[in-house]
């Protein structure tokens, strides 16, 4: 070989050397090459098989704590959350994020905070109130889950229910002889004896084999000896159409949805619903109106939303508004636009009344509704005295009927709820404000008669007067009184009332008709003319009856004033016009 040619061949050689050198990993390398690990000093144990020094090759060539990553060994967290108290070690963050980090470990008890203890089966500290539960090492069956669905088996030296190490491995359980790795779940169960477990997998997901062994129908023998439905998602079922998940911490097979703490669930955006054992939107006790609606509420513990009807009735933000005299001001929206008042209670057969300014023309329209399809309501709109029922709505699990109300008049109303026989709970309101049309009564433009203190005086027999509306034919000792259907218009929500006063004995006669639909006609009395109205006294008569003419006779023995009022039936919504007829015969 010629000088030129030796000298190629050793530039050859090296950098052949130094491109091989340049490929391996250096992680957790010395750097050193080896043909056995014979060859390689203590810090980098490990002999690759292409020949290079390195610290770790599995995990069972670092502490049992720890997991070998790029040939380092390094601390062996948790997987997913649920398993955030298996992990080795103290860590913060949320595991599978990225800001799941180590911190330290505990050694001793004395090394965690206030109210915490060393769990030395996997050197984290944990609460110790939450894992206080004795156990017999000799029973596998001993230990019930975590408090966040954790896996929890019985410390031997503690002979506590603590949780149990993450592993690769059985190496990573600790030399805790009572325990072997799931290395399908990824952390350390109790040995049992349940069924035999197969003595080489040849898968670990799906679990293969899966020797039935002592274990029932669908189930089979696991790595800890314990007859199970599955180690992970895919023993469950189609992997390219999956209904099924494993549950880990029982290794069951559940529905995709199932839960049973929120750590089962993703976290992010959801919470685990214990009562339905299943994983739904998550929600916030401070926004738990924006985030569960009128109807639901954020329940404490399982933050997601559920129905009020669960919770026992309270008083809302507006009690006492339990009477007119207590009303509270209800707001209402702009014209044309809706507003919901929400979180609105019935407790204790207890009426809500509230008061609202309509101006002349305005129409209401009001729908109830209820989280609690038991729950049964009528609500009216009054007029301002709150004698007189206007317009009503009904709540009920058969046949619901919203409130409308058109003002014919600028004032304030009131509004009363009122629960039927014992029914009771929390109810919303939707209110919508529109433009309505008022409904012309000629008599009483110049004034209305809608309450007993504003009655329109029919006849007064001591002055011989009637309205001037209306035809006034005397001829003693009778006296007739007709107002025509031209004249009178009862609207939608409306009433009226009207006084008689009569200084002697007399046979009076009341008669409504002309109208369409149908009314209704009460007199009450008899007062003395300086008596305040009562409307419990009905002595006068009633005549409720459906047909074309009402009429209420009865006998004065002397001076009396009665009070006449006239109402619409409120199965009816149309409007309508009436004559009245009175005559007196002493």
């Amino acid at each position: 070989m010629t000088p030129s040619i030796t000298r190629f061949a050793i530039l050859l050689l090296t950098l052949s050397t130094l491109s091989a050198t340049a490929c391996r990993p250096r992680s957790g390398g010395s750097g050193k090459l080896c043909a056995t690990s014979a060859d390689c000093p203590t810090d980098a144990s490990q002999c690759t098989p292409d020949g290079l020094c390195v610290t770790c090759i599995t995990a069972d060539h670092c502490a049992c704590h720890e997991q070998c990553v790029d040939s380092l060994c390094v601390p062996l967290g948790a997987s997913a959350p649920h398993q955030t108290l298996n992990a080795h070690g103290n860590w913060s963050g949320t595991p599978g994020q990225t800001n799941y980090t180590y911190k330290d470990a505990c050694n001793i008890h004395e090394d965690c905070g206030i109210g915490q203890i060393c769990n030395p089966l996997t050197r984290g500290c944990i609460t110790a109130s939450l894992f206080s539960e004795a156990c017999d090492p000799e029973d596998n069956d001993t230990c019930p889950l975590g408090p966040q669905g954790e896996i929890l088996v019985c410390d031997t030296t503690s002979q506590r229910c603590l949780p149990s190490p993450t592993c690769l491995l059985t190496h990573n359980c600790c030399t805790q002889d009572n325990l072997v790795c799931d290395t399908s779940a990824n952390v350390c169960r109790t040995i049992a004896d349940e069924c035999t477990p197969p003595t080489e997998l040849t898968s670990t997901c799906p679990f293969l084999p899966k020797d039935q062994d002592t274990c029932l129908t669908g189930s089979f023998c696991s790595e800890a000896g314990t007859c199970v439905q599955c180690t992970c998602d895919a023993d469950c079922g189609d992997n390219d159409a999956p209904s099924l998940k494993c549950h880990l911490p029982t290794s069951t097979c559940k529905p995709l949805d199932y839960c049973s703490v929120a750590s089962d669930c993703d976290q992010s955006t959801q919470s685990c619903d214990t009562q339905n054992n299943t994983c739904a939107p998550a929600c916030a006790e401070a926004t738990a109106t924006a985030d569960c609606g009128p109807d639901f509420f954020c329940h404490p513990e399982d933050k997601v939303c559920r129905s009020k009807s669960e919770l026992p009735c309270s008083n809302d933000s507006f009690y006492p508004n339990r009477s007119a005299a207590t009303a509270a001001t209800l707001t209402l929206p702009d014209l044309d636009q809706t507003r919901l008042e929400a979180d609105l209670s019935l407790c204790g057969g207890d009426s809500d009344w509230f008061q609202l300014s309509l101006q002349a023309g305005e129409r209401i329209s009001i729908t109830m509704s209820s989280p609690s399809a038991s729950m049964s309501a009528t609500y009216s709109i009054l007029n301002p005295e709150g004698l007189n029922e206007l317009a009503n709505g009904v709540l009920s699990s058969g046949a619901s009927r919203l409130l409308g109300f058109t003002a014919n008049r600028t004032q304030n109303y009131f509004l009363r709820i009122t629960p039927t026989e014992d029914s009771e709970g929390f109810y919303s309101l939707s209110i919508a404000l529109s433009q309505g049309e008022i409904c012309p009564d000629p008599f009483e433009a110049s004034g209305h008669n809608d309450t007993p203190t504003s009655a329109t005086s029919l006849f007064n027999e001591s002055t011989s007067s009637a309205p001037n509306e209306c035809l006034l034919e005397t001829s003693p000792p009778i006296a007739f009184i007709r107002c025509a259907a031209d004249q009178l218009s009862l609207c939608i929500g409306d009433v009226d009332y009207y006084k008689v006063s009569v200084d002697q004995p007399s046979d009076l006669e009341f008669t409504i008709k002309d109208y369409a639909g149908d009314l209704t006609l009460l007199v009450y009395g008899p007062f003395t003319h300086s008596e305040a109205f009562d409307s419990t006294n009905l002595a006068g008569g009633q005549d409720l009856n459906p047909g074309f003419v009402k009429k209420v006779q009865l006998i004065t023995p002397g001076s009396a004033t009665f009070f006449v009022k006239v109402s619409r039936s409120l199965s009816n919504a149309s409007h309508y016009s009436y004559t009245l007829e009175t005559r007196i015969l002493p």
